[in-house]
């Protein structure tokens, strides 16, 4: 991935410097254009001025020169056309590089979110990932992962940054919100997000699935000041978390209860 973004970062550099040499090419043509207009110019206004030559060879040269000043007009004005199509090309080059600049980094963050919530199996630490993917890629400021517990069938809070609610809160799944989405199993988005941000009501929702099971649930209820909104990583990034945090929290708590039982 890196060796991909140094060779288009080179190979845009080097189209650059190529648009920058043409340029400074075409400013030179104009600048002897514009000399040779005013060499022409004046030589008119001596040739006007003087009455020592034929006056029938005098108009004849007139008019030579008249057609070669204006054929170097319209080669001054197809150069200035030929200047602003170089100036958009290279404005649409350097908008280009900065999506692909964009996308690049999109990539990275996708693979270190990856294998950070799979370079461990401390549970703590995994959720202390999980947080820091929620807080420095996502942009959340508050929230909470929540652990699923089948005996009692609720949601057990485990983690929380920001709200009031203590850790060890549950939420039964009844007829709410929470119980919706983890039905679903799908990402949940609230459609009017509140600015900035309503504590009393989560404004997205992924639940964490391990092999179709549910395993808990990230509740996100209010977003950085800087962050105005969701964008499309966020969703690939929602997407990465529901498949495999899930996984890698039940990892680490079926590694913990066996070295729990193994003490």
């Amino acid at each position: 991935m890196v060796e991909d973004k140094k060779e288009w970062a080179q190979f845009f550099k080097q189209m650059f410097k190529e648009g920058e040499k043409f340029t400074e090419d075409l400013l030179k043509e104009n600048e002897r254009l514009r000399q040779r207009n005013a060499f022409l110019e004046h030589e008119l206004s001596l040739r006007s001025a003087s009455g020592r030559s034929d006056s029938s060879q005098l108009l004849t040269r007139l008019e030579v020169l008249e057609e070669e000043r204006n054929r170097l007009k319209e080669e001054l004005s197809s150069l200035k056309r030929r200047l602003k199509q170089v100036e958009k090309e290279n404005a649409d080059f350097t908008l280009q590089y900065l999506e692909i600049e964009k996308q690049n980094s999109n990539f990275a963050s996708l693979y270190v979110a990856s294998y950070q919530l799979h370079s461990t199996i401390d549970f703590n630490k995994i959720l202390k990932v999980i947080s820091d993917i929620l807080t420095n890629l996502i942009g959340a400021e508050y929230f909470g992962i929540y652990l699923y517990d089948p005996r009692s069938s609720t949601l057990v809070l485990t983690s929380v940054e920001g709200l009031d609610e203590p850790k060890g809160s549950r939420v039964e799944l009844r007829d709410n919100l929470m119980s919706r989405v983890a039905s679903s199993g799908e990402l949940y988005i609230d459609p009017e997000i509140p600015e900035p941000g309503n504590y009393a009501r989560p404004i997205a929702l992924q639940p964490l699935i391990s092999s179709g099971d549910l395993v808990g649930m990230l509740a996100i209820h209010k977003l950085l000041v800087q962050k105005e909104g969701f964008e499309p990583i966020d969703m690939e990034l929602f997407s990465l978390l529901g498949a495999h945090a899930g996984t890698a929290l039940l990892a680490a708590r079926i590694c913990s209860e066996v070295q729990a039982a193994g003490t």
